[in-house]
């Protein structure tokens, strides 16, 4: 069983930067002291390129492939009418937005997953979630892990992790876009319907 660490990011910008930090800590290629602040800072200049937007998956694609070169494995999976209903819940109050975080993935992805599989072969999962807005749709990415019969999810709004009952996170995953964001790992939260399942070189990929 790998290790699991939790740390906190300096701003909104650098939660990519951090759970990219942490998964590539938790898979033993780099190493993250939990009580120095600030040490995503530098991956964040490696992935991010122009302008930072918070509702585009720019970001996450050049960390996705930071990963890769690293010598981890990823998978793309997408709940496309999840996704859909996102949209046009936005789109009720702004009937020009684009959801267009997938598609700035550019990659192929699986049509979702199931829960219990996805973990095997001490594999992390990355949810991409949509934060409250008054305007626009912000993303914030969560990591969780399986260890035994609990899930933990580590937020680096905070730097810490929540223990979970697998039930917990199967109704996060499925509660109804319509309701809006709700309470998950410590803030108000919607997935999106897109995750990213990163195991090691070498290992299978089960289905999902």
């Amino acid at each position: 069983m790998l290790s699991r660490l939790a740390y906190r990011q300096f701003h909104d910008q650098t939660n990519v930067a951090v759970a990219t930090s942490v998964v590539l800590a938790e898979f033993g290629l780099t190493t993250l002291d939990s009580s120095r602040p600030r040490q995503e800072l530098t991956l964040h200049g490696l992935i991010q390129r122009g302008n930072y937007a918070e509702d585009r998956g720019m970001l996450l694609r050049n960390a996705l492939r930071y990963l890769a070169t690293a010598g981890l494995n990823y998978a793309i999976l997408h709940d496309a009418g999840r996704t859909a209903a996102l949209q046009h819940r936005v789109r009720s109050v702004s009937p020009d937005y684009a959801f267009q975080f997938f598609g700035d993935l550019k990659s192929p992805a699986e049509p979702g997953f199931i829960l219990e599989h996805v973990f095997s072969d001490d594999a992390r999962l990355l949810l991409v979630e949509a934060r409250p807005s008054v305007r626009g749709l912000p993303m914030h990415v969560l990591l969780v892990r399986r260890e035994g019969g609990l899930y933990y999810v580590m937020n680096s709004q905070s730097g810490e992790d929540h223990a979970y009952e697998p039930g917990h996170v199967a109704m996060h995953l499925a509660s109804p876009v319509r309701m809006g964001p709700v309470s998950f790992a410590g803030q108000q939260y919607l997935y999106t319907g897109i995750a990213v399942r990163i195991w090691r070189e070498g290992t299978s990929n089960p289905p999902f």
